[in-house]
């Protein structure tokens, strides 16, 4: 379960609603430099053209997870400002051809991990039930390089973040705001806010984590379509390179969870 709706949120608000067709760009928020102060998480990459590449790499005190996806072109996608939220209206497309930067090996954790192209081009998703880096701990990515060049990328892996508040229904003419404790290990970053409906559109609301609060604005919420808002949350933080004519980012994530200790993801009422 936590493994499809952390696909999906990478497919809404990742390498495809994030899309360029025209203009658009992919945008993501994240650390500047390395990561390694304790402001920098805090602070916002800003948008990227393609080609574009990004490594996701979740962490937690049970599990790792990791995603990878370079592509050369994106759909075709309009991106709108409301506050500290961006909407994103997209139409269908049909992906342009994986592309890979040869084998990711990932240093920094408890043991090494390497990750190699599948025989489609791109990169299957990598997991185990181990708790591969901890708080605070720096992550080492060096990418062997094929159709994307080599590039090597340190970034420091957040902290849990544990919620306080959240809504149980919501309104297309009202702001909804969410409410969170400071993370309670390792350093802070951004607290990423991801809202969709029944269609194409969605949108994405960013802050630092240690504000502790989120307003999502009606008009983020006027722009879903459906009877129920899906929300979902995650703390990350991330760097950037480029290499050539990519921009590559490497995002840490950490777990958002509710009270009762389970994974951050709503299914809302929406009116």
């Amino acid at each position: 379960m936590v493994y499809s709706i952390r696909l999906a949120l990478l497919t809404c608000v990742g390498l495809l609603a994030c899309g360029s067709g025209g203009s658009s760009t992919p945008s993501d928020a994240g650390s500047s430099g390395d990561g390694n102060d304790g402001g920098a998480g805090s602070v916002a990459l800003g948008p990227a053209a393609f080609p574009y590449g990004a490594v996701d790499l979740y962490v937690s005190a049970r599990s790792y997870d990791v995603f990878a996806s370079f592509e050369e072109s994106g759909g075709d996608c309009t991106t709108q400002q409301a506050g500290a939220c961006s909407i994103y209206s997209c139409t269908p497309y049909t992906p342009p051809p994986p592309r890979n930067a040869g084998t990711l090996t990932f240093g920094g954790g408890k043991i090494p991990l390497a990750v190699a192209p599948s025989k489609k081009g791109g990169y299957d998703q990598a997991n185990a039930a181990m708790a591969l880096y901890a708080p605070g701990d720096t992550v080492h990515l060096a990418a062997s390089g094929g159709f994307v060049p080599a590039f090597a990328l340190d970034a420091v892996a957040p902290g849990p973040i544990a919620w306080r508040t959240a809504p149980s229904a919501a309104t297309r003419d009202s702001a909804i705001t969410l409410t969170w404790a400071a993370p309670s290990a390792g350093p802070a970053g951004i607290m990423r806010v991801t809202g969709r409906g029944s269609s194409f559109t969605s949108f994405t609301c960013e802050a630092p984590a240690r504000d502790g609060t989120l307003t999502v604005p009606a008009e983020a919420l006027a722009a879903l379509t459906g009877d129920t808002l899906y929300l979902s949350s995650d703390h990350l933080r991330s760097v950037r390179t480029k290499q050539g004519d990519w921009t590559v980012d490497l995002r840490i994530h950490a777990d958002t969870v509710l009270a009762d200790g389970h994974a951050a993801f709503w299914d809302i009422p929406l009116k």
